[in-house]
């Protein structure tokens, strides 16, 4: 005879099962922050080879060359990563020097409080996304109007016209938002967020 907990539990589990354990959003993301990172730079990165500093300098389609991955002095990183997503190339890995020839990525940066540069990184989405940008992740993402911003601090405008799905779903408003590194959002090539793809375990 199966006891009315052991019911409710296996009830309670079936129920997180088909809302794409979805109960509470909130919880599975990162806490905001008052911090904010404007992207003082945005542009698809076209090759990069060895840095002056010995991290790796990425130029971008924008002329800028931005080197990232190397120590300041304090042993600290240099070039902070404000994404959970980070550079990589999906379709081929290019050797240092060369051009990218296949999906790129899109790559933000600025410079924090503390003046050291920081990054955000995108990859291109593959065919047959839904995306058709560039795919960002971050650990908490969360609505302010025109904007949308990271746990992380970093900001990025939202379209006027932006939307969130799970699966064939829209979703509105609390229900989409905050995003977490399970959802991905999705940016075109002037860092402007577009729409968002809800995880969800069916």
């Amino acid at each position: 005879m199966f006891s009315k907990r052991l019911v409710a539990t296996v009830l309670f589990g079936a129920a997180v099962i088909l809302t794409g354990c979805d109960l509470d959003r909130s919880a599975a993301a990162a806490s905001p922050t008052d911090v904010v990172l404007k992207p003082e730079i945005i542009g698809i990165i076209v090759s990069f080879d060895a840095g002056p500093h010995g991290g790796r300098a990425f130029t971008r389609d924008t002329g800028d060359v931005v080197e990232l991955g190397y120590r300041a002095e304090d042993g600290t990183t240099a070039t902070p990563r404000v994404s959970e997503s980070n550079i990589n190339f999906r379709t081929a890995q290019p050797s240092p020097g060369q051009q990218v020839n296949g999906a790129s990525v899109l790559l933000l940066a600025g410079h924090g409080p503390d003046g050291k540069l920081w990054y955000a990184a995108a990859p291109e989405a593959l065919s047959g996304s839904r995306c058709g940008g560039y795919e960002m992740k971050g650990a908490g993402i969360y609505d302010e109007g025109s904007v949308l911003h990271f746990s992380t601090g970093l900001i990025v405008p939202k379209a006027s016209d932006f939307a969130a799905y799970r699966g064939s779903s829209v979703l509105r408003g609390d229900d989409a938002f905050p995003l977490n590194k399970s959802d991905t959002l999705c940016l075109d090539a002037q860092g402007t967020a577009i729409s968002a793809g809800m995880f969800y375990a069916i």
